[in-house]
């Protein structure tokens, strides 16, 4: 995390070619840093449970196929009924779901910190005591590229092998079973439709509900698809920097409002000031704000742009 933290401008982190703007900035890191200087070593896990890791797939492949977010899948069960498929747990479940990371040590490194969570309820889960056996599943997302579930057990008991994976296999098939087109009412495959303000489409019936043009990439409003122009049209967002209005342009950049023509200016105006931080013989390593981001980009305005929850 304190490596990490040089890459922090304000409350964006701007690392080499990404950015990720945080809701709390600083203090958020600071404060798990200082956590962790004073949080005692917690006993070895046991290992990981299949159980548990299997329950944790389904969920991640429920959220990512389906463009979800949250605890509850799409056939509305939550955790603990999801581990009741693959074995007997006892004690208490808990349960972290993070979006966009891929890799481990910073997913864990997220949970940690849990920026915008006033009550570090993802940092409380890490830390539990008591917690024995853990799962994790992986998936890929429509929305936010990549979902990880972990899920946490006092105690489990896993079913036999062979019938977990007969149980996975039909939680499976049920997530990819047909469904209604909202658009024409006929039966639509999960894998050969399109997702779209979390019901399956067939490509050709999904239409913007402005122009009632087809689109292939959305973008929703209280539920509603819209295409790129009439979402601009009606509820535009302007680039930070030169004020051009998005969607249109991209839309938001690792959730930073920015074109991109915006986004590489500001970029290579930080990437120059971080080599001079680590020129030898450098007279002071206090960071400055780059020129640029005094002119265009107010960090940590009032309203931040809205981010995947944890």
């Amino acid at each position: 995390m304190q490596t990490r933290l040089k890459y922090l401008r304000g409350k964006t982190f701007w690392f080499p070619k990404s950015a990720y703007m945080t809701r709390e900035g600083r203090p958020a890191y600071d404060e798990a840093i200082e956590f962790l200087e004073n949080q005692k070593p917690l006993p070895a896990l046991a290992g990981l449970s299949v159980g548990l890791c299997l329950a944790a797939a389904d969920l991640a492949s429920d959220l990512g196929m389906k463009s979800l977010l949250g605890h509850k899948g799409s056939d509305d069960t939550t955790v603990d009924l999801r581990c009741g498929r693959y074995g007997k747990w006892s004690g208490g479940l808990w349960e972290d779901i993070c979006y966009g990371i891929k890799n481990a040590e910073d997913i864990v490194s997220e949970l940690i910190v849990d920026d915008g969570i006033p009550t570090r309820f993802h940092r409380k889960n890490v830390y539990r005591e008591g917690i024995t056996l853990v799962g994790v599943g992986m998936a890929d997302h429509v929305v936010h590229g990549t979902v990880c579930v972990i899920v946490y057990a006092k105690g489990f008991e896993d079913f036999p092998v062979s019938e977990q994976h007969q149980m996975h296999d039909w939680v499976a098939s049920m997530q990819q079973r047909t469904t209604p087109c909202p658009g024409c009412r006929r039966d639509v495959k999960a894998m050969s439709g399109i997702y779209v303000c979390g019901r399956n489409w067939h490509i050709e019936c999904c239409e913007c509900v402005d122009c009632r043009q087809a689109i292939t990439q959305f973008f929703p409003h209280d539920g509603k698809p819209y295409c790129s122009d009439c979402h601009k049209k009606s509820f535009a967002e302007v680039c930070t920097g030169c004020e051009t209005p998005l969607p249109a342009n991209r839309c938001k950049i690792n959730g930073i409002p920015l074109c991109t023509g915006c986004y590489d200016r500001e970029w290579d105006s930080v990437e120059k000031q971080l080599a001079s931080e680590v020129r030898p013989g450098s007279a002071s390593g206090r960071a400055k704000t780059p020129p640029q981001q005094q002119k265009k980009i107010t960090v940590g305005s009032p309203t931040p742009p809205e981010l995947p929850q944890l």
